[in-house]
Formats: C-alpha cells, sequence, structure tokens
C-alpha cells in the first residue's frame, strides 16, 4: 500500500515537469494561451517597393498566425501603422468598426497593403488596407485577445521605397484624355 502511495506521489510531482500538465495562470487560460508565444504577425517581404507612374497597384501582405491551441480574437479593423519619428502616434490606422474574428488554432488573417485604392474583392480571411506613406521605415500592428481577455500587440517591421516606372525614368508619357 506505501508502494502504491509513493508512486502515485512520484508521478503526480513528475508530470508538470514532464510537460504533461500546463499550470494554470491567474486568468483561467493556460499559461502558453497567456503568453501568446505562439501568436505572430509577418510581411511578406521587408521592403515595400512602389513604382510610381504607372497604372499598377503594389500590395504588401501581412499575415497574423496563430499558432497557439487557444483561440485569438483580432479586430481586422483595428490596424495601425506606426512609423520612424512618430513619436509613438500612429501615421495610419483602421477605421475602428468593431468586426471582432475569432482564429483558432492553425488558422490566420491577412491585411493587405496598397498606397492607392484598387477594386478588391471582400474576404474574411483578408482586410484591404490603403493608407498613403512615404519612403521611410514603419511597423505594421495589431492587438489580439487571448484566452481569458489576455491582449497581446503583434508587430511586422518593413520600409517605403518609392521609385519611377522604366516608362517614368525614360520620360514616356501617356497622352491619354
Amino acid at each position: 500500500m506505501e508502494r502504491r502511495f509513493v508512486l502515485t506521489v512520484l508521478g503526480t510531482a513528475m508530470l508538470p515537469a514532464l510537460g504533461c500538465l500546463e499550470a494554470p495562470v491567474r486568468d483561467g487560460g493556460s499559461s502558453a494561451c497567456a503568453e501568446g508565444d505562439g501568436l505572430s504577425l509577418t510581411a511578406e517581404t521587408d521592403e515595400f517597393v512602389i513604382e510610381t507612374g504607372d497604372d499598377t497597384v503594389e500590395t504588401l501582405r501581412f499575415t497574423l498566425r496563430n499558432r497557439t491551441s487557444c483561440s485569438v480574437t483580432v479586430d481586422p479593423d483595428a490596424w495601425r501603422i506606426e512609423g520612424e519619428g512618430a513619436n509613438g502616434d500612429p501615421v495610419a490606422r483602421g477605421d475602428g468598426e468593431v468586426s471582432e474574428r475569432t482564429l483558432d488554432g492553425g488558422e490566420t488573417h491577412q491585411w493587405s497593403l496598397s498606397l492607392t485604392p484598387h477594386p478588391t474583392p471582400y474576404t474574411e480571411e483578408t482586410t484591404y488596407v490603403v493608407a498613403d506613406l512615404e519612403d521611410g521605415a514603419y511597423e505594421f500592428a495589431v492587438t489580439c485577445s487571448l484566452t481569458g481577455a489576455n491582449q497581446v500587440t503583434r508587430r511586422a517591421g518593413f520600409t517605403v521605397t518609392k521609385r519611377p516606372s522604366e516608362r517614368e525614368a525614360v520620360g514616356v508619357h501617356d497622352d491619354r484624355p
């Protein structure tokens, strides 16, 4: 009988050390959910190059990935772009309409940034962002709510570089009315 008791106590004490049990945190969620370590925001490239003087619309895609085992709530319209020298103030931001979306583990949401408006079909998985940005360094930021109402902000850095298109560089102009 004592042997079973000792084995039970030792086995129970070793489970957390082996990662079989997660320690709860004060908000009632798990520690993995509370910290949001598996939540990332990435830009498809670090440098957003825009060719001026042509009719194309370049876009830069940002992807929020939920690699946690928890649900994450994000308001796709509550994005912001912060720029170098802006003293922490956003240089552009979403309209702030509350349109929450829940991302379960393994799901993503994307934002497609362009400097000029263009016709795009609406999808639940992508939010289209238009911001008139100058050359410089920026961060795209979104804030998410994790299980237990903890909020985390994720940022993705990028630079904007504008350069003339080949047509504009050689002086070809379109004389259309």
